[in-house]
């Protein structure tokens, strides 16, 4: 009968063992996530700075940075901040819809939870 309990005790705790190594599998994922979209939102932010300070030097130097295909006149630094802008703005939306932020710290609690009660 005591031989029973054990084993009984031993899956239970097999079984909480695997569930912890979930949420911290999960925590890690969330977390490098978290800060790989955290990082691209800082160095776009810097990469937008630096080409909105050359696009207004260039326009004090008065060069021309517009090229023509066709009858159509293409500013490319414009049309670059424009496209990194529209960028930014949906890793922005992106992280905070998805906040793997909040689901980071979640899911180690929670296997830090599992942790605790195992021992």
């Amino acid at each position: 009968m005591l031989e029973q309990g054990n084993k009984e005790e031993e899956t239970i705790l097999s079984q909480v063992h695997i569930q912890e190594q979930m949420y911290s599998e999960e925590a890690d994922r969330q977390e490098k996530t978290f800060f790989r979209l955290q990082n691209c939102i800082l160095l776009l932010g810097v990469l937008i700075t630096m080409l909105a300070a050359f696009q207004a030097f260039a326009k004090q130097m008065t060069w021309s940075l517009a090229f023509s295909v066709g009858n159509v006149k293409i500013n490319l630094p414009y049309i670059l901040l424009v496209a990194l802008t529209s960028l930014l703005t949906l890793l922005i939306a992106g992280i905070n819809r998805f906040n793997p932020g909040n689901k980071w710290v979640r899911m180690r609690t929670a296997s830090e939870a599992f942790k605790r009660e195992m021992f």
